[in-house]
């Protein structure tokens, strides 16, 4: 998916203070006059050791995707041009009933279309589970192997095809397949939630916490402050502790240059010319 859309610069994130109030926390500029703030990329490289996702906070149309889509793509590009990178945007479906469901299957479809990787293949799915076939060779069902070769492909074949069924085991051994082996981190970004009921952004923050925890992944989730400090406090999320930033709108006396920069950049860019100083 290109997630790369016209930007509103400008915009500025704001590392949370404190998570027991309600009102705005006390914080500091992501951005200064020398770019983004180093905090953010060692928080990012950090995230997935610490197993805790990173929150990203603001209002219905403050500008949190654009944040993102600069992060990605211009703030730390070096960075994710390293990294397996899956945006699951919740705003582009809006008859989303099963949120769990709708992850997996981006995930899964992100992986054959923006990086060549069909977690179905047959010869992947025997990778993926090479551990568990050797398990499984010597196992009751591999004495089937030379007594009755036929009998034992089919056992071998129900046996990986009950690996790929399993919706949310199979994508996981498969992302931790590709990270192994391509040494790459993955970056997961659960985004437009916040268009969603305060329960929907609480599932999705749930999601988060357990994919930062299983799958060894930095995770990003968009939320509404308001929903966030108040389930921080009485509800879902007082149990769990996250990295947290706010977004803060743009500011208007920047915006078109910053929008003329961008485009001149991407005119350079695919001309194959470099940008002059």
């Amino acid at each position: 998916m290109d997630i790369l859309h016209w930007p509103k610069a400008g915009i500025k994130a704001e590392v949370q203070a404190g998570t027991d109030r309600e009102e705005e926390p006390d914080a500091s500029p992501i951005e200064g006059k020398k770019g983004l703030n180093k905090g953010l990329t060692q928080g990012m490289l950090a995230a997935a050791a610490s197993r805790r996702p990173i929150v990203l906070l603001g209002d219905v149309g403050v500008g949190k995707t654009t944040f993102i889509q600069r992060l990605v793509h211009v703030e730390a590009e070096d960075l994710f041009d390293k990294a397996l990178s899956l945006y699951i945007d919740f705003g582009a479906s809006p008859t989303l009933t099963q949120i769990d469901s709708h992850v997996i299957e981006e995930s899964i479809r992100q992986l054959r279309e923006d990086y060549d990787t069909d977690i179905e293949d047959a010869s992947f799915v025997e990778a993926v589970h090479h551990g568990a076939l050797n398990r499984f060779e010597r196992g009751v069902a591999g004495r089937l192997k030379e007594i009755d070769p036929l009998a034992y492909e089919k056992e071998r074949i129900n046996f990986l095809r009950r690996a790929v069924e399993d919706r949310a085991g199979h994508p996981r051994a498969s992302l931790e397949h590709l990270r192994s082996s391509r040494r790459r981190q993955l970056v997961i970004f659960l985004d437009n939630i916040d268009q969603r009921s305060s329960e929907d952004q609480e599932q999705v923050f749930l999601i988060a916490n357990e994919i930062a925890q299983t799958w060894l992944a930095t995770v990003f989730v968009t939320l509404r402050p308001e929903t966030f400090y108040r389930s921080s406090r009485r509800g879902t999320l007082s149990g769990y502790q996250a990295r947290v930033f706010t977004i803060a709108p743009p500011r208007a006396d920047v915006i078109p240059q910053r929008r003329v920069d961008f485009a001149l950049g991407q005119l350079l860019q695919l001309s194959g010319r470099s940008q002059e100083p």
